[in-house]
């Protein structure tokens, strides 16, 4: 009789067996789940990163132009309604240097590497200020996120 209980205790039932392996795929589940999640933010903060670069590296640049002409910045350049303009791959020459660009929006076409928008409107203020601001937006699915930058540029003599 011994015999007999010893070779029922030696194996897993199905019904253990399942319960293992149903316990076993939720727990990869929940790590395959948390894994795309956390691969998804990474590739969002590194969109808002290079958008951010963008945007600061349009805001110097806008700063240079107005320190190297202040008159023409001020009255070419910007209005009282506001002037927009759309820093896209074309306003880069063969040294990577930025030019300005005609005056108008990007009409909703991503066109810096073909993945962010950046525009800047310049208003006058005041009759010494001028306020730029900077968006660079981007796509991710059906969403659009943008990073704003807002400055007043004043004429320092």
């Amino acid at each position: 009789m011994k015999t007999t209980q010893l070779k029922m205790q030696q194996g897993f039932s199905l019904m253990e067996v399942l319960a293992f392996v149903t316990i076993l795929s939720l727990v990869f589940l929940g790590v395959a789940y948390t894994t795309g999640q956390s691969i998804k933010r990474t590739k969002f903060n590194e969109q808002k990163l290079i958008a951010t670069r963008y945007a600061e590296e349009l805001e110097e640049w806008l700063r240079g132009q107005k320190e190297e002409d202040w008159t023409t910045f001020y009255s070419s350049r910007a209005s009282g309604g506001g002037t927009t303009y759309c820093f896209d791959d074309a306003v880069y020459d063969e040294y990577q240097s930025i030019s300005w660009p005609a005056a108008g929006d990007c009409n909703g076409v991503y066109g810096l590497r073909s993945l962010y928008m950046r525009e800047v409107t310049l208003t006058q203020s005041l009759t010494s200020q001028v306020q730029a601001i900077i968006s660079v937006r981007w796509q991710d699915g059906q969403n659009v996120f943008d990073v704003p930058i807002s400055t007043i540029f004043t004429k320092w003599e």
